[in-house]
């Protein structure tokens, strides 16, 4: 517990971190600078260049994909599309992500993708980080002779200097047996490195590609490619926002942006990117207004294009690919020796325990056939599980709480062909029991009560779960993944033992109902429904259901297992219609407004996109990935979520009075010209 506790004060303390280096480098890009000075500098700006700006960003993403697979073994190389779209994955999550999580969420797309080992994978991105750093340092060390001289040109060939011997070293290292093996004895002799060796390991493994000439020449001629694109984009978002520079302060914009973004800071950078772009062509003469301008602008392009095509990355995988496979095996299901079990789970149920095990040995009689009652007692300390044992039940004790760790420990422990579940509170009437065995003697897969389609007696139901719970989640159901059921969360259902395996259930939550009928549907499994009555709690038993709690966490596992493409749509919707009012000729101030709305919305559900992935990248699998977790804890997704609204507010103000007096500009000249003609 202490190690758990001080690695939770670690992680939010480099949080803080992040966010403090990023306020700071904020106020630096900021300082001394009129803010009104840099709008009118992009007011002027001409836009057109940042078409060819986001192109030749494109190319460079394609070149760096093509870079990514050839650094894979020839036999396990990856095509270059799918480094290619698992690349924009990682940028998508680094742009709305702390800690640079984009790098471990891309590698295990990838993985997920082509089946790519992860590990292999982490390697390569170590690999790329020293070409990169090469590609960077002897591209400054090119254009130094042309940089005006400041401090900043002195620490950058530093920087590059440093570098470049770094890399020979690595160089040297991956090629000469001698300097491996000095290396290993001076590692056998510092503890610190020593405790590190398996790090080192991996580390060494990345050198690998470099023992072969012509593998190291292809990678450093993709990364050379790459960064060339990357020169061109930001010269040509120099060219929309500042005249007439040179095209060494596009070189070094680029590095100083680069070796910037290796600080820890917030997500995207923000910030540290800024004050390093403004630096940068400062150096070059350019005031301080038109220099953050172009950070501003330089910065927007260099992240926002990649957004979509994150999106449209997830939409392509399907969020389901993204799922590293849990650590426990699926759940073994020993074979049947009886036709039906009938599985309720218990906790706390003492009025009405007896009288739903009396109900279902009944209706096993109704069935003529051959089976067992199976109460599983989730912690129950009122006395219920001596008294399903005394009425004939077989008591099953699980002592991990939740609805789906019960039924869990109920399927493993059942015996029967085919599984009747169900609620012991007294609410399902066990005796409709011959209903669902003949279904499922007949070919389903699955079985659903229908309590809509049935009969609900009065006080059985609470109306906001008649008329709002239950038709929202079985509409949300039906319309991401065509489940065609009516009642998707009936508690009275009956699964064939032969199912299981391909269900591959694991929620222990309520979720537990969901992930049956969502798994069903996934697998291709027939899926069949029957009426039933529903019938209202006896007087002295009381629900263990919370409603609105409960309720959200069955949206929140609906939504990240549906297609990324169901989950993109709304979010490119919504960012179309924002940047259509936005740029509307002759928007008003309340055209401005609602297109800022609808963006807003954007960047909320895109947020929300991702947390959904990374909640499920991680949740469904355990606290393996407790840094990540805590990224999207509810307070960093609110926090994140009030940021993106406070700079909406603050974009739209400034932006909105400026786009009506540029309209009312257009509209005066409209009609001097059209009373010019007129005249004439």
């Amino acid at each position: 517990m202490a190690v758990s506790d001080s690695r939770i004060t670690g992680r939010a303390a480099q949080a803080a971190a992040g966010i403090v280096v990023s306020t700071v480098f904020a106020w630096l890009a900021v300082r001394n600078v009129r803010l009104d000075q840099v709008t009118t500098t992009l007011s002027h700006a001409r836009w057109r260049w940042l078409v060819p700006a986001t192109a030749l960003l494109l190319l460079a993403v394609a070149f760096r994909a093509v870079r990514w697979s050839v650094m894979f073994p020839a036999r396990r190389r990856p095509a270059p599309g799918a480094c290619f779209w698992a690349i924009n994955i990682g940028y998508l999550a680094n742009a709305l992500l702390p800690f640079r999580a984009g790098e471990l969420i891309r590698v295990m797309a990838l993985s997920k993708d082509t089946g790519t080992p992860t590990g292999q994978g982490l390697v390569t991105i170590l690999l790329e980080r020293l070409f990169d750093l090469f590609t960077i340092a002897l591209l400054t060390l090119a254009v130094a002779p042309m940089i005006p001289a400041s401090w900043a040109r002195t620490w950058l060939v530093a920087l590059s200097l440093l570098t470049v011997a770094a890399s020979v070293a690595c160089v040297g290292l991956a090629r000469s047996a001698a300097l491996q093996r000095l290396t290993s004895r001076l590692v056998a002799k510092v503890p610190p490195l020593e405790r590190r060796r398996q790090t080192l390991r991996t580390a060494a493994a990345a050198l690998e590609p470099l023992r072969s000439a012509r593998s190291a020449g292809a990678v450093l001629a993709w990364s050379f490619a790459a960064w060339v694109a990357l020169l061109a984009s930001t010269l040509m978002v120099e060219r929309a926002v500042v005249h007439g520079l040179a095209w060494p302060s596009g070189a070094m914009a680029l590095v100083a942006t680069t070796y910037a973004q290796a600080i820890p800071s917030s997500a995207a950078s923000i910030g540290v990117f800024e004050a390093a772009a403004r630096q940068a062509v400062s150096t070059f003469g350019v005031a301080s207004a038109a220099a953050l301008a172009f950070a501003l602008a330089y910065h927007a392009v260099s992240v926002l294009p990649l957004l979509p095509l994150g999106v449209a990355g997830v939409g392509r995988m399907g969020i389901r690919s993204l799922l590293a496979s849990p650590p426990a095996p699926a759940m073994a299901v020993p074979e049947a020796s009886l036709e039906v079990s009938v599985v309720i789970p218990c906790l706390d149920e003492r009025q009405t325990i007896a009288a739903a095990v009396a109900a279902a040995w009944s209706g096993i009689t109704l069935a003529d056939a051959d089976g067992e009652v199976v109460v599983v007692d989730n912690g129950s300390t009122d006395g219920s599980a001596q008294l399903a044992a005394e009425a004939g039940a077989r008591v099953v004790h699980e002592s991990r709480r939740g609805y789906g760790s019960a039924y869990l420990a109920g399927l493993h422990a059942a015996r029967g062909r085919y599984i009747l579940m169900g609620d012991g509170d007294g609410t399902y009437d066990f005796t409709a029991l011959p209903a669902f065995l003949q279904r499922c003697r007949g070919g389903a897969d699955l079985v659903m009560g229908s309590r809509l389609r049935g009969t609900i007696l009065p006080g059985a139901m609470p109306w906001h779960h008649r008329w709002i719970g239950n038709p929202v989640l079985t509409g949300l159901l039906n319309v991401l993944f065509r489940t065609g059921v009516s009642d998707a969360h009936c508690g009275l259902r009956m699964v064939a033992r032969s199912a299981l395996p391909r269900l591959d259930l694991r929620t222990p939550g309520m979720e537990f109902a969901s992930e049956m009928v969502i798994n069903a549907k996934r697998a291709g499994l027939r899926i069949e429904e029957t009426p039933i009555t529903y019938e209202a709690r006896p007087s002295g038993s009381h629900s263990k259901l919370h409603s609105v709690r409960d309720g959200l966490r069955h949206v929140r596992y609906i939504l990240a297992w549906a297609s990324g493409t169901a989950l993109a749509a709304p979010v490119a919707v919504l960012a179309a219609l924002g940047i259509v009012l936005v740029l509307l000729p002759g928007a008003s101030v309340r055209d401005v407004a609602a297109g800022a709305v609808l963006l807003t919305a954007a960047a909320l559900a895109l947020q929300a996109t991702v947390s959904l992935l990374v909640w499920r990248l991680i949740a469904i699998r355990g606290d393996r990935s407790g840094w990540m977790r805590r990224a999207i804890d509810r307070r960093m997704v609110l926090a994140a979520a009030a940021v993106t609204v406070a700079l909406a507010v603050a974009g739209t103000s400034a932006y909105a009075p400026r786009a009506e007096q540029h309209s009312h500009h257009v509209s005066v000249r409209s009609h001097h010209t059209d009373t010019g003609t007129s005249r004439s």
